[in-house]
């Protein structure tokens, strides 16, 4: 009798033993049969940059899940939001080995440093399981408020009687809507005018990170002489301005009247004697004319001669 209440015991033990070895020493999170894939988990962007980017929850089970998406960690200062088919959403679902896609909608700051930026988005299945997807973007520029002014063509050329067109892009790096006074500091004599959406205006309101273009028109005065002119354009909000330099150069143009001082064309002569008749050069244009050879078409049997014959 002994003997088998020993052998309890023991058997008892050994169970007792096996339970201390077998049972887990905490809870276990359930397999998720659920997992979220993107192509690209790590990409560079700009400060400002508006982001919509998509992503797939894949069931890989044999029954409809309802995934709850939750986005659970994110950079301060970023406003971002999880959304599919135009909605915020917290859940959707997905049908038996099949995929829904949903979106990873985010505002990067205008004001922010460079760096490595993380997002962490949780997806859990019907059995609490859960799969968790981390997204980094690399801001690859600082960030900063404030106000551009562009051209792709910031150099003209032509003569006195042409009108210059620049194409001008502003942006606004703001985080609000701004109105802009716009400006030219150009030489005296010298008309600038400025159109936006084929008006003329004397200011253009942008948009929060937007932009506007801007078309300036510039006209030299019809006197000028050949060279390179510079005039600088302001677009200025309060504190926030841009400023860029447009450059015109102008050609020289050549404009040669002959005449007599007193514009009188005809003469009277007599035959066997030499006339004398006194000519006028001039030079209406903006560059100076030099060698300039006279020439004549005159009668037969008749003799003209120029003195000089080079001016």
């Amino acid at each position: 009798m002994r003997y088998y209440l020993k052998k309890a015991v023991l058997v008892m033990s050994l169970l007792l033993l096996l339970g201390v070895v077998l049972l887990p020493a905490g809870p276990v999170a359930a397999a998720s049969q659920v997992s979220l894939f993107t192509k690209f988990t790590g990409f560079a962007v700009s400060p400002g940059e508006s982001i919509n980017y998509s992503i797939s929850a894949i069931n890989d089970s044999n029954v409809i899940q309802r995934v709850t998406l939750e986005l659970i960690e994110q950079p301060e200062g970023w406003d971002s939001k999880l959304t599919a088919g135009g909605w915020r959403v917290s859940q959707i679902s997905v049908k038996p080995k099949g995929d829904e896609i949903f979106y990873l909608e985010t505002q990067v700051p205008l004001q922010i440093e460079k760096g490595k930026y993380t997002f962490r988005i949780r997806a859990t299945d019907n059995s609490g399981g859960t799969y968790v997807l981390p997204i980094v973007m690399e801001v690859t520029e600082e960030g900063t408020f404030k106000t551009e002014l562009e051209t792709d063509q910031p150099s003209m050329q032509g003569d006195a009687d042409s009108t210059f067109n620049f194409s001008l892009t502003l942006r606004n790096r703001t985080a609000e809507e701004q109105l802009y006074a716009l400006s030219a500091g150009a030489p005296r004599g010298w008309s600038v005018s400025f159109e936006s959406q084929g008006q003329k205006v004397a200011s253009v309101k942008v948009d929060a990170n937007g932009t506007q273009n801007i078309s300036v028109r510039i006209n030299p005065p019809a006197e000028i002489e050949a060279g390179k002119y510079t005039i600088p354009v302001k677009a200025q909000a309060g504190s926030f301005e841009a400023e860029i330099n447009l450059e015109v150069d102008i050609v020289g143009t050549y404009k040669l009247t002959l005449s007599t001082p007193t514009g009188v064309l005809s003469t009277s002569a007599t035959i066997g004697r030499e006339k004398l008749v006194e000519l006028q050069l001039g030079n209406n244009g903006s560059s100076e004319l030099n060698d300039i050879v006279m020439n004549h078409s005159s009668p037969i049997d008749w003799e003209v001669r120029f003195e000089p014959e080079t001016v």
